[in-house]
């Protein structure tokens, strides 16, 4: 009768062998206590037999699954967890583009009106197409009307220009985005892009279109300004 060792290291006889599909039950009389005890006997082609208590099936399976084959499923398992930290990341970082998306689109409500606007402002104006600078002052009513003196850079007579002479209509967009146009002397026509900044203090502005007179028509060119607005925090 053959003998085999358990973790308790007590003597087992082999009393007799069943067989069934892809394992083997052995009933095995344990010598102390002369009773039976069933094990699952795993064979391995590259060690020991190993003895599993019965009902083990899953440890079974698992100890008699090839190492080929569980390195297989283990690569497989983090390939897995790879596609999903995958998932996961592209979701992150899709929804704010969605969300810079719809800011782009003006949907977003920051609060900003026509009466963000109201009251003095200097600006300065830059022309990086033609060398020229331009100053002057602007006046918003806070309901969508401006009128503007400025003076043109190296122009004769050294002054600002008539009040009354250029006057023009705005639009500030809830994003705080807005456009203005401005019509002087001549048809002189200036039509701008705008952004607010610091609760309406701060205007950041490029032209989009400039119409010197009716008879010279639209000129192209990258034209920059800035306004600030006059009054101090303190008085407001």
């Amino acid at each position: 009768m053959k003998k085999f060792s358990i973790a308790s290291r007590c003597p087992l006889a082999l009393s007799s062998r069943v067989r069934m599909p892809g394992r083997k039950v052995l009933k095995i009389i344990d010598l102390e206590r002369f009773r039976p005890i069933h094990r699952i006997l795993i064979p391995s082609l590259s060690g020991p037999s190993i003895l599993l208590p019965a009902g083990s099936e899953r440890a079974a399976r698992r100890v008699a699954q090839p190492a080929s084959h569980r390195k297989v499923n283990h690569q497989m398992g983090n390939q897995m967890k790879s596609w999903l930290w995958v998932g996961a990341m592209a979701t992150v970082i899709a929804l704010p583009a969605l969300s810079g998306a719809a800011r782009a689109g003006g949907t977003d409500d920051f609060g900003c009106r026509d009466a963000t606007l109201k009251g003095e402002y200097a600006f300065g104006v830059t022309n990086f197409t033609k060398p020229q600078v331009v100053a002057g002052v602007k006046i918003f009513d806070g309901h969508g009307n401006l009128k503007q003196q400025d003076y043109l850079g190296d122009t004769s007579p050294p002054e600002f220009s008539m009040p009354g002479q250029e006057t023009g209509t705005y639009i500030v967009n809830p994003d705080c985005t807005g456009s203005m146009v401005i019509k002087g002397p001549s048809s002189r026509e200036i039509d701008i892009l705008f952004v607010i900044s610091d609760g309406g203090r701060h205007i950041h502005e490029v032209v989009s279109l400039f119409i010197p007179s009716a008879s010279v028509g639209p000129v192209s060119g990258q034209t920059s300004a800035d306004d600030w607005k006059v009054a101090s925090e303190q008085d407001h």
